[in-house]
């Protein structure tokens, strides 16, 4: 809420307008978040506002957990009207084209089994341990990003340790 404090400032009384204390301004959330889906099926999105996991069986969310040994991920299914926080990374499953999330002002709570890192800002790879949602030959998985490659603002990605001696995760 954005409260101005005034009275009637530097305007004449007439019978039709009251004097006041205070303004109230409401700022409106968007009703939705778009998330786009190429044509491989997927898409990563950092949500922007707390939205809610549409209730579609054509569209699935999911968590990325890279396991121990850093080696392999697990995907898990968030279901649906599952409430996700602002400045969440998340995995969508779903046809190509634009999905839309539902905006809401109800609190939603931190994803467990989640490995996926919201990129609120660009953010520039260092070339070992960023990995992005890609697309090679037939597969879709996160592959290690170049060094220097910036990953977009409102993506997600993994960041794993050094030590790990994976290229891609499928």
């Amino acid at each position: 809420d954005l409260i101005i404090n005034g009275a009637n400032a530097g305007s004449e009384k007439t019978n039709q307008s009251e004097d006041f204390d205070y303004v109230v301004v409401k700022a409106s959330l968007p009703s939705t978040e778009t998330v786009s889906v190429s044509d491989a099926g997927f898409a990563t999105y950092a949500t922007k506002y707390n939205v809610e996991v549409p209730n579609d069986e054509n569209v699935k969310v999911m968590t990325v957990t890279v396991n121990e040994g850093n080696s392999t991920i697990t995907l898990h299914e968030i279901p649906a009207k599952t409430v996700i926080p602002a400045n969440t990374g998340i995995l969508v499953k779903a046809t190509a084209g634009n999905h839309d999330f539902v905006v809401t002002s109800d609190e939603g709570k931190k994803l467990e089994n989640n490995s996926l890192i919201a990129a609120t800002t660009d953010v520039t790879s260092d070339g070992a341990t960023f990995f992005a949602l890609t697309k090679m030959d037939t597969k879709v998985g996160f592959a290690v990003v170049k060094e220097n490659f910036k990953i977009p603002a409102g993506k997600a990605y993994l960041k794993v340790p050094a030590a790990t001696t994976a290229k891609f995760f499928s």
